[in-house]
């Protein structure tokens, strides 16, 4: 292993899928993009797809004080 790395240079070491966690996460990835994707064309057609602040504010403190 060790005579493996000294014969790779750091680019072919960045780019190697072989031992990377990029096969395991893509899926994922993808699929935040597309929802990103659909939000951004949501709000250019003009629907209302933002939340207000107080919104997630009131219930992430309460949950905030609950779990300390």
């Amino acid at each position: 292993m060790m005579k493996l790395i000294k014969n790779s240079t750091w680019l072919d070491l960045a780019i190697d899928l072989r031992n990377s966690v990029i096969l395991a996460i893509w899926r994922r990835v993808m699929a935040t993009m597309i929802f990103g994707l659909l939000i951004t064309i949501a709000y250019h057609q003009g629907y209302a797809v933002n939340q207000p602040i107080l919104a997630t504010l009131i219930p992430g403190v309460v949950l905030g004080l609950i779990f300390v």
